[in-house]
């Protein structure tokens, strides 16, 4: 690869043998990390003196490819991950050491590591009893998303260095004499009590927990905070704006004992805010390393582009730029509007397929980036690409599988095939609707359409038992009216389940349930055809982790029977359910296709690309925080003073930082110019007119 001598003097550490290395995104830091880990290794440095910490766990493929690709052998000792994967792994590896000081009560007992989804299932079932006696009684969240809150309140806390009663308190104060908020930050505390006492209670550890063991009992002990970073001589370092005050803390200990050093931040990055980084920490970081380096020259951007940041910037701060009109007219590359977002969205694929063939661009050129994704946006967006003929990925972090219809199908089977007692339904059993049957035929059976479906389900479903029944009963009439085949294919399903339900002589767990119900039953004629059958696997495939996880962690998670689990999958998933790692629906992604994104998600992914649409540039989920009353996240920063109040100028001023902070890092890796996309009202019928687009639309007329 070719360097610049500026690259060149920091990969081979000629200011000094600790950098600090900051500049925008696009000009040239993480290539120097990368080249600066490739010469470490050529070189013969062993594997395990290397520490490399990325931002993000996407990021860690580039250093493992350029391992992979080294000529020197052994080299699984290599440490390269993020903070918290660090974290997670030392607490695991000193468990012996710090549980009994860490406060758990059964030592001999392993711990067991709570995924997010589980984290979710057990704080359902500590606020549910609580919400029916009166707690967050005021508070108008939906219960999935006060249990969100409560978990991203306890992770930010630890990210802080705070306990969790410290962090309530922080932000009582900060609410000022509010007492209807009060209140509900105290039972917020007192669930994330009962949380924290059911983990220690059984060896469970989540993510706050994890990061508040290792802050407290490994970077705070002497002899084990040396044990786990002696070995390693040399420090890389990227994206130090999205570390957190734990985080940066940690590096700043390292700094003082690594012999080379290259840490790197992107100058108004900090895209984390919200999830408790803290890019003005980071700054300070540069106090800690023996020399500063800042790269001002930018590979992907181009200096038109760059214009439209500062445009909104200076529309923030209550000032006009001068002089820049033409470049920033020059860097639009068009306007497309519609007075509904249905239609928006419909015009967005035609839109771009002209934009491709005028500007000679290819579908890999080009990223939608939009504030929030939710099922219908997705469908139409989706749909009018297809019809547009225009390859395209989607990229999601998380998922709620409730969202798939085939999740929904297959819980539905699950759902008829056992005998669930409900306690929180009068001890009836849970049975689907008639509707919900309907679908999950549709979805099952091959070439059967929804007329079709609702009638079998009519004839063939009794809602009262929760069954499919047998088809003795139907009329020559009916089994004409949907045919004797669509009739055939609903008695096999009945059979099936009856057999491998909890009534059946072959009952099954609820994840084999579901393994063996798609690869058994219904990857196979008359159900899903070979086509379907490829593109449903990886979604069968995710549904049936979640469903093992909660097996697994069942009678210490759930504290319940083998019955409760299986009713704690389904409540769980048609409750908002969050996961990770979804696979992908429908069509398979194509990775020369246009990239599809939430702001977050882009701007972590570091992905370059020539034209960016940003679609709904009218809504004020650009400029808009998360509503999270139970977890502000920017007054626990330790920056944030104890007695502070959380005034309305403090709400607009970090809404402004953090636009300014988007622009900053979405301009900077756009090459040729900005598509925008707006609709005069939202899914809801409310008119749109955020700051972004105010800060934009006079440019739009000249």
């Amino acid at each position: 690869m070719n360097l610049t001598p500026e690259q060149l003097a920091v990969v081979n550490l000629e200011p000094a043998p600790r950098i600090y290395l900051s500049g925008i995104a696009g000009s040239g830091k993480t290539t120097v990390l990368e080249e600066r880990f490739s010469a470490l290794l050529e070189s013969g440095e062993p594997a395990d003196s290397i520490l490399v910490l990325v931002g993000d766990s996407a990021h860690r493929e580039r250093y493992q490819s350029i391992a992979d690709h080294s000529t020197q052998p052994a080299l699984l000792d290599l440490t390269i991950t993020t903070f918290f994967g660090l974290a997670r792994d030392s607490v695991a590896f000193y468990w012996p050491m710090i549980a009994k000081p860490a406060g758990f009560q059964n030592l001999a007992r392993p711990p067991l590591v709570l995924t997010y989804d589980m984290a979710q299932t057990m704080m359902w079932q500590i606020i549910d009893p609580m919400i029916k006696d009166g707690y967050f009684a005021d508070l108008r969240l939906r219960p999935q998303q006060i249990v969100s809150q409560l978990l991203d309140n306890m992770v930010r806390a630890a990210f802080n260095g705070l306990s969790v009663e410290e962090a309530i308190e922080k932000q009582r104060i900060a609410w000022g004499t509010d007492p209807e908020h009060r209140k509900q930050l105290k039972d917020a505390e007192s669930a994330a009590l009962k949380f924290r006492q059911r983990c220690f209670a059984n060896n469970l550890i989540d993510t706050a927990l994890t990061i508040e063991i290792f802050n407290r009992h490994i970077m705070q002990n002497a002899e084990l905070f040396g044990a786990l970073t002696g070995r390693y001589r040399h420090l890389l370092a990227d994206n130090i704006e999205e570390q957190t005050p734990v985080g940066i803390n940690f590096i700043a200990q390292l700094l003082n004992e690594v012999e080379t050093a290259v840490i790197a931040q992107d100058e108004g990055g900090g895209y984390k805010r919200f999830l408790s980084a803290s890019p003005e920490l980071a700054r300070d970081l540069d106090q800690a390393a023996d020399a500063t380096v800042r790269f001002n020259h930018n590979f992907h951007e181009a200096d038109n582009v760059y214009q439209i940041a500062h445009r909104v910037n200076h529309f923030l701060l209550g000032s006009e730029p001068q002089g820049i009109e033409e470049a920033i007219q020059s860097s639009i590359k068009g306007h497309v509007h519609s007075r509904y977002r249905r239609q928006l969205l419909a015009d967005i694929g035609p839109a771009l397929a002209d934009l491709m063939a005028s500007e000679g661009l290819e579908p890999a050129d080009i990223a939608i980036i939009l504030p929030y994704m939710d099922g219908a946006l997705r469908f139409k967006l989706v749909q009018s690409l297809q019809q547009a003929g225009i390859p395209y990925q989607i990229s999601r972090r998380r998922e709620s599988p409730r969202e798939v219809p085939q999740v929904r199908a297959w819980l539905t089977w699950l759902l008829v095939a056992n005998d669930w007692i409900d306690p929180q339904n009068g001890h009836e059993r849970l049975k689907p609707i008639k509707h919900d049957v309907a679908e999950a035929l549709q979805l099952s059976i091959e070439g059967l359409d929804p007329v079709r479906a609702n009638l079998l389900a009519d004839w063939l479903y009794a809602p009262i038992t929760g069954r499919l029944l047998e088809p003795t009963s139907l009329s020559q009439h009916q089994i004409d009216r949907v045919g004797q085949h669509f009739i055939d294919a609903v008695e096999q399903l009945r059979l099936w389940l009856e057999e491998h339900g909890n009534r059946g002589e072959n009952p099954l767990q609820p994840d084999f349930f579901l393994h063996s119900l798609f690869s058994d039953l219904l990857s196979r004629p008359p159900f899903y055809d070979r086509g379907q059958t490829e593109k449903l696997a990886a979604v069968c495939d995710w549904l049936i982790q979640i469903a093992s996880r909660f097996r697994q962690a069942g009678d210490r998670v759930l504290e319940q029977s083998d019955q409760a689990v299986g009713l704690a999958l389904v409540r769980g998933i048609y409750s908002g359910l969050v996961t990770s790692n979804p696979p992908a629906i429908g069509a398979p992604p194509d990775d020369n296709g246009v990239f599809i994104s939430t702001i977050q998600t882009y701007l972590l992914e570091e992905r370059p690309v020539a034209v960016q649409v940003w679609l709904e540039t009218s809504a004020t989920g650009w400029w808009d925080l998360p509503r999270q009353p139970l977890s502000n996240g920017f007054v626990l920063d330790p920056r944030w003073s104890i007695n502070q109040t959380w005034t309305l100028e403090d709400d607009a001023r970090i809404r402004n930082e953090q636009l300014s902070r988007i622009m900053t890092g979405l301009c900077s890796r756009c090459s040729h110019g900005v598509l925008l996309a707006t609709s005069d009202l939202d899914r809801r019928g409310a008119r749109q007119d955020g700051p972004l687009f105010q800060a934009l639309k006079s440019q739009l007329h000249n």
